[in-house]
């Protein structure tokens, strides 16, 4: 489906249309009973059990989730709906989740439920124990709702800290900004592999759906040492679906404006000793919105005019699989990954391109082996390869410096081992260690004479982790660093055809300690605190590579980042209405030196260049809130100085580019029963595309709402609107965004328990 609309809604329009939408929904909500379920969680020697989660899964599966926390005494209370039936799940660190089917027309409402202890294997760490969840991490936890249209961008864009820089609508280029980072310094994981590459230029996360993807973390502050040491700006890891949930078959499709088109298929299930997960997802849009064209002419216009975004149409596939078995009392999981994408390059919003496209395949490939041995200590082996293919063709120089036909190959193969213990003093610690090595093979079509060159980086990481309770585990001291040796070998290619290429060689030490405390005042509030130094090395990108719009610049060096921050969390458990649930107010201080920062030039080309120093300072908060028993409330706002520190005074003291310094993000939801409704407000402040503040984006305000409605047990419709009121804003270099857009889709479920 295909809209155009000649006009935007005032704001007076828009607030009558949300408020009509959600008391309509509430007239048209049913009444239906709920039963109070209390009861307590006790370990196995009838211990309260303190901060465990509780969820009920309702049957059907279209039915909304429910789940609380116990509190300090072990108690919890949940609102269910009456004659409800399905499964109880309960979870806590350090001990074996406890699955349970229930049915309230049956059972009595007080059901007391205990864990038995057991080591841990949290993600890609090891650990033992109970412990502190994340350590002094501040950690945003974020479930994927898959019957929403919304893509990854929209997701993250939303969350603490996080800023996005796109080119357009879905699929187009985008990357991700933390606490006014570069998209180099922020680390994105699948599944515990990094797709980072040494190639480099930012992990694209417009080209990478959500389908599969059932959590995603997002770690602003300190970074666990399983992730490396590199993580300057944070990490974003994103979690695919386990393989220990009940037997299904979903089906999702969806339609929307500009022709967005989604379906998706996942079945799960067993196969003798083998419980496995097949998922196959296709998205494609294309993309011709329309937006405000000045034509260049930024002071005159008299020439302003709408125009149509050509170009940008996008499509794309995933294919997952998941396979795992128990073997002896460790387990065994192989996970196979493979995404296609297929999109062009649209240019700036004057200067639109018209044949320049970028495709890619990309297949990710692990083993994880895990378990625990004698004496309780606990270990993980992970094997992995991920081959990445991209065609980038610009035969008429449309975008960037010239005409390019460009085959890249990149590879990485490694091996991961991690081993955790119970040490003297109680002390819980983990050793890791990380080889790998990645080869990126360039092919220019248009000089295939040219030998082709294989660019090569090896590397090899020993790290340890510990962390030491206090006081009867209220106060909780962490401590990790790892040491990292590369080897790179790579080709600078002559500028011109004629020009020699030169092999360049080196190699470098990348080292990096970090410490944090956290500490419970209470029974809500608790205190973490945080400081890290971090190392990272310029990428292929940054050094050498012209991907259409940007230069490299081979005299680059390592970056350094020193981060700081203190952060106070309030949360209460408690399960009654009109409450705060969560806050989260945050101050981080981080100074990075040689900061690298593309710049953007005149003739709408980008080289990376080391700044100098760079001061990174700024207050997050959070919150979540129910506001009635009908009504929750989300939302975070972010204060931010990012401010260029060069010695050179026409731009000292300037802000950075691409870093807003307010961002409020706010979402406001309607849910009871078989009905959903929601309106999201996102606002930003005028940034810079230039270091000397010559070139702003001015700020934007968008809306969003959508409507969900459960139409049968298995089945549910949404209705979905982006940018209600039809803002034109330009993001990333100038590149419009889409305005006004609608979807609408239909999820359908099988479930067997």
């Amino acid at each position: 489906m295909s809209y155009n609309i000649t006009r935007s809604p005032s704001d007076n329009q828009v607030g009558f249309f949300i408020a009509l939408c959600c008391v309509q929904a509430l007239f048209a909500l049913p009444i239906s009973a709920s039963v109070e379920w209390t009861g307590y969680v006790y370990d196995g020697e009838n211990n309260p059990l303190p901060s465990a989660l509780i969820k009920f899964f309702p049957n059907p599966a279209t039915q909304p989730t429910q789940s609380t926390y116990s509190d300090s005494t072990g108690a919890y209370r949940l609102s269910l709906p009456n004659s409800s039936s399905g499964h109880v799940r309960v979870e806590a660190l350090g001990y074996k989740p406890l699955d349970q089917p229930v049915n309230l027309g049956l059972q009595t409402n007080a059901l007391d439920f205990r864990l038995e202890l057991q080591p841990l294997l949290m993600d890609e760490l090891v650990v033992q124990r109970r412990r502190s969840n994340d350590g002094a991490s501040l950690v945003e936890k974020i479930t994927v709702d898959h019957s929403s249209n919304s893509s990854l961008v929209q997701v993250l864009d939303a969350a603490t800290s996080i800023n996005i820089r796109r080119y357009g609508g879905l699929g187009s280029l985008s990357t991700v900004s933390i606490r006014g980072s570069t998209s180099e310094q922020v680390q994105i994981f699948l599944d515990g592999i990094s797709l980072n590459s040494a190639n480099g230029g930012g992990v694209d996360i417009g080209r990478l759906p959500l389908a599969g993807v059932e959590q995603i973390e997002i770690h602003r502050g300190n970074v666990p040492s399983k992730f490396g040491g590199n993580s300057i700006g944070g990490v974003v890891h994103m979690r695919t679906r386990g393989l220990d949930r009940p037997r299904h078959m979903r089906f999702n499709a969806s339609s929307g404006s500009f022709n967005t088109q989604r379906l998706g298929l996942s079945h799960s299930g067993r196969i003798g000793q083998w419980n496995y997960l097949s998922l196959a997802n296709y998205s494609a849009s294309d993309n011709t919105f329309r937006f405000w064209d000045d034509n260049g002419t930024e002071y005159n216009t008299q020439d302003d005019e709408w125009a149509t975004r050509r170009n940008s149409d996008f499509s794309a596939l995933r294919l997952l699989n998941k396979m795992g078995r128990m073997v002896s009392n460790n387990h065994l999981q192989v996970h196979s990954t493979l995404d296609w994408s297929h999109k062009g390059i649209p240019g700036l919003g004057n200067n639109q391109s018209l044949y320049t496209r970028f495709d890619t395949w990309r297949h990710m490939i692990e083993a994880n082996f895990y378990g625990m041995r004698a004496g309780g200590h606990t270990f993980r082996l992970k094997s992995y390869y991920t081959e990445q293919r991209n065609t980038y063709k610009d035969l008429l120089g449309e975008v960037g410096t010239g005409i390019q036909h460009q085959n890249d190959t990149t590879q990485r193969y490694g091996m991961r081992g991690e081993f955790g213990a119970l040490m003297p003093l109680d002390i819980l610690g983990n050793v890791f260690a990380n080889v790998f090595q990645e080869r990126f093979t360039p092919h220019d079509r248009l000089r295939p004479s040219r030998v082709v060159y294989t660019n090569q980086r090896s590397s090899a990481t020993l790290g340890i982790q510990a962390e030491k309770s206090l006081f009867r585990e209220r106060i909780a001291a962490h401590i990790g660093g790892q040491g990292e040796w590369q080897k790179n070998q790579f080709l600078i290619p002559g500028p011109l055809a004629f020009s020699p290429d030169v092999i360049h060689r080196n190699s470098d030490v990348l080292w990096g300690i970090r410490m944090g405390i956290s500490a419970h005042l209470g029974k809500r509030f608790k205190l973490q605190a945080h400081r890290g130094i971090y190392r990272r090395a310029p990428s292929f990108f940054e050094l050498f590579g012209d991907r259409g719009a940007v230069i490299g610049n081979p005299n680059l060096q390592s970056e350094t980042g020193n981060n700081n921050d203190i952060g106070l969390v309030y949360r209460n458990l408690d399960t009654r209405p009109a409450r705060i649930s969560l806050f989260e107010l945050t101050y981080y201080h981080n100074r990075v030196n040689d900061l690298i920062r593309f710049i953007h030039n005149s003739q709408q080309v980008s080289k990376p260049y080391n700044i100098g120093q760079a001061l990174l300072r700024g207050i997050e908060t959070r919150w979540q809130a129910q506001v009635l028993p009908l009504i929750n409330l989300n939302g975070n706002y972010t204060y931010q100085m990012a401010e260029n520190r060069a010695p050179f005074s026409f731009e000292r003291g300037n802000d950075l580019p691409n870093a807003p310094r307010h961002r409020l993000s706010n979402s406001l939801e309607i849910k009871q029963s078989s009905w959903r409704c929601w309106f999201e407000y996102q606002r930003e402040s005028q940034h810079y595309l230039d270091r000397a503040n010559l070139r702003p984006v001015t700020q934007r305000t968008l809306y969003h709402g959508g409507l969900r409605r459960a139409l049968i047990p298995s089945t549910a419709l949404t209705v979905e609107v982006h940018n209600i009121t039809d803002n034109q804003v330009a993001d990333l270099w100038g590149y419009p965004l889409p305005g006004r857009s609608y979807s609408m889709t239909l999820d359908h479920a099988f479930i067997r328990l």
